[in-house]
């Protein structure tokens, strides 16, 4: 239905949403829409079982995902232009065993 496009976001946060909720404000939405909540689960650090639900609405999937993606070409950018100091890998290596 033409309605469900004109959604509002979210009230709230999205992983502060129960199940439930999150199935009654997608209902009507398409998947593909800005406002339409996903979830994940990502494993918690030192636990081989505990996952933490992480919900965010498409607009919101993308938008992180851009920021990571900058974040690395940065770092990737800062390594790759850094100078390279010290003895050259001949002169590091005794006897050439490295």
């Amino acid at each position: 239905p033409a309605y469900a496009q004109e959604r509002h976001p979210p009230d709230r946060a999205p992983s502060l949403m129960t199940p439930t909720e999150i199935r009654t404000y997608n209902k009507g939405l398409d998947v593909a829409h800005p406002y339409y909540i996903r979830c994940r689960k990502d494993p918690v650090v030192g636990s081989l079982v505990r996952k933490l639900r992480v919900c965010r609405t498409n607009q919101e999937w993308k938008r992180f995902s851009a920021m990571g993606n900058d974040t690395g070409r940065e770092i990737l950018g800062d390594v790759s232009s850094a100078p390279i100091t010290g003895p050259g890998p001949i002169e590091s290596c005794p006897r050439n065993r490295c």
